[in-house]
């Protein structure tokens, strides 16, 4: 039976997957899929390397592919400092829906008034080495979507493959990608994975984000639920301090991770310091005011801010904030803001606890092929400190990417 599945997580990008790939994917016997998707562009960085090493581990012969595509709004107009999503919307009647307002022809006939020498396209650099390396250690494929001289000549070429907020494909542009790979998988032969191995290591991943459901397992004192915007819900703060707890039910010593809402590149969530209590079977405590009586803690600061430039982002971050031992059965996560001067309270939602990950991985050798145009196999590339790391076809597929 084919089988596609969309994996994608809204506002996210791939260190939650990398992060909970097993929890993501399964690990039941029918689950084996044959065509991989990873689709991360501007975040490429945030773990793309090992969310690829996990894939490649459990499914060892399966065509992995990596989407590096580029999006209208990275198109940057100098004078007016405003990339070319912003001058459109200002040009939208504001009367009407984003999606019904939207005409093309407004596009060009803005781009017209312009010089092309006024624009630049604004890449990230760090994220295509990320591209470039993970598909180089799990001898992946790469298709790059072909970049226009001109602003003018992007938008008459690849405007129409691009809904309104020039970030999320249009039909037109889901049947591009499609159509592309399908003709990889026919020049490459590609065939059915047909196999699959164990986990080298599970994870536990709870969130809310996409529900407004606490999973079992979770508990808060001092958080309410909220849908803060369409599809969206988050845990928040009530008060000066709140308390999450979780179990260790893997038996094993688990890093964990909270994961939160962060905004760019104003700050619209307050800095936070996050202290995670772990419970060896002795009695942990806390005063009255939620600070630690005991020694068994680990804290961190937590700033819920994106540093994306002229681009408003608001998005999941997650944050490694300590560890949780074979021995202990449970722990107390405990929020206290450290500002109060910020228009969103602290929001959580997430949860993620995973085994520490090798961040080293043998590579695979890639064997001479003569690919279609636009595409090409991973090179091993020198990493920059900061990075430690829809398709249809006939076959079972999975993609991740973020929307």
């Amino acid at each position: 039976m084919n089988t596609t599945r969309n994996l994608a997580i809204r506002a996210a990008g791939p260190q939650y997957p990398a992060l909970c790939t097993q929890s993501m994917v399964g690990d039941g016997e029918n689950e084996i899929y044959d065509v991989i998707v990873l689709e991360y562009n501007l975040r490429a960085d945030k773990d793309l390397i090992q969310l690829a090493r996990r894939l490649r581990q459990r499914f060892p012969k399966a065509t992995i592919i990596f989407l590096h595509i580029w999006l209208p709004f990275q198109l940057h107009h100098k004078p007016s400092n405003r990339n070319i999503k912003a001058i459109v919307e200002n040009s939208l009647d504001k009367s009407k829906k984003p999606a019904a307002a939207y005409n093309y022809s407004v596009l060009l006939d803005i781009v017209n008034q312009t010089k092309h020498y006024e624009w630049e396209f604004r890449d990230s650099v760090s994220s295509h080495l990320a591209i470039q390396q993970a598909a180089y250690e799990v001898k992946g494929y790469i298709y790059d979507l072909h970049r226009p001289k001109s602003t003018l000549q992007a938008m008459l070429e690849y405007g129409p493959f691009f809904q309104w907020d020039m970030i999320h494909y249009s039909e037109a542009g889901h049947a591009m990608i499609a159509e592309e790979i399908r003709k990889l998988l026919a020049r490459v032969d590609a065939q059915p994975s047909n196999e699959t191995r164990p986990w080298k290591d599970k994870d536990r991943c709870m969130s809310w984000f996409e529900t407004g459901e606490i999973p079992r397992g979770v508990e808060g004192d001092g958080v309410v639920m909220n849908q803060f915007t369409k599809h969206k819900y988050g845990l928040e703060l009530q008060g000066r301090s709140a308390r999450l707890g979780i179990r260790n039910t893997l038996n094993r010593t688990l890093n964990v991770y909270l994961s939160y809402m962060a905004t760019g590149p104003h700050k619209d969530y307050p800095t936070a310091e996050v202290t995670i209590v772990t419970n060896d079977g002795e009695n942990n405590d806390s005063d009255h005011h939620g600070n630690m009586v005991n020694d068994n803690v680990q804290s961190v600061i937590i700033n819920p801010l994106e540093p994306t430039g002229a681009y408003p982002v608001h998005i999941v971050q997650s944050q490694l904030i300590g560890q949780i031992d074979v021995n202990s059965l449970s722990a107390s996560i405990w929020i206290r803001p450290l500002q109060e001067d910020r228009p969103q309270p602290f929001r959580v939602v997430g949860i993620i606890m995973t085994p520490p990950y090798d961040e080293h991985s043998d590579y695979l050798e890639s064997e001479d092929q003569t690919l279609p145009s636009g595409w090409s196999r991973g090179e091993k590339v020198v990493l920059p400190h900061e990075i430690l790391e829809e398709a249809t076809t006939s076959q079972n597929n999975i993609h991740f990417t973020d929307p």
